[in-house]
């Protein structure tokens, strides 16, 4: 979402900012996230309008960024000496299983909540509109 309504200045600032946040609650050599926050934008951001602005392009767009955000973890992990196992599950949970799940959560939370509302408004007001029809009726006819 920050990607398709900001600058590619705004977004990277951002993106760093929000790595910054990270690395503040983590115990490893600060910078790593910022560092891989600002390249997954440098990365990816022109990549933006390729997706469309639905439910899909969302979720699709959020497992690629998680994707190359692993991806970039693992390597600036080795680079510091804190290389994390190369074993099959873990390969299949940090590049299969966490993408499809980090893409469900952005389309769940992010995409499904104002269809769903619209849904609910436009059922509702349908609703309201057959009551009043009704009460018409019953009063032309009582």
């Amino acid at each position: 979402i920050l990607y398709r309504r900001s600058s590619f200045i705004k977004a990277l600032w951002l993106s760093a900012l929000c790595g910054i946040v990270i690395d503040l609650l983590t115990d490893r050599p600060f910078g790593i996230y910022a560092l891989n926050g600002a390249l997954i934008t440098l990365c990816l951001y022109r990549l933006r309008i390729y997706f469309v602005d639905k439910a899909i392009g969302l979720a699709t767009y959020t497992a690629l960024i998680s994707l190359l955000a692993s991806l970039i973890s693992r390597l600036f992990f080795a680079l510091y000496g804190d290389a994390l196992p190369f074993t099959f599950v873990s390969i299949l949970t940090d590049f299969c299983v966490m993408p499809l799940v980090d893409a469900l959560y952005g389309a769940l939370c992010f995409s499904l909540p104002p269809v769903l509302y619209r849904s609910i408004k436009k059922l509702y007001f349908r609703f309201l509109l057959m009551r009043a029809q009704s009460k018409k009726e019953a009063l032309d006819n009582g």
